[in-house]
């Protein structure tokens, strides 16, 4: 199994790898992530119909299955 590195160091070009997040000594979230951007839509009041968070568009680390950010990774390795 490859070792844990830096995330500073893990490839943005679309890559599946693995992360972690180490606080304090303890394992926040380990799994699969990829950087990438995705688009958020704008989010409106059923009712008064008032835009309380407009259209977004978010680069980071993604789970790879949905539109959600992984818990900010710390280290990476090859899935």
């Amino acid at each position: 199994m490859t070792k844990w590195m830096s995330i500073e160091t893990a490839p943005k070009d679309g890559s599946t790898v693995h992360v972690k997040r180490v606080y304090e000594g303890a394992i926040i979230y380990e799994g699969p992530a990829v950087w990438r951007t995705v688009r958020f839509g704008s989010l409106a009041d059923p009712i008064t119909g008032k835009t309380f968070a407009e259209v977004e568009d978010a680069t980071g680390w993604m789970r790879i299955d949905s539109e959600h950010r992984v818990p900010e990774p710390t280290h990476w390795r090859e899935s």
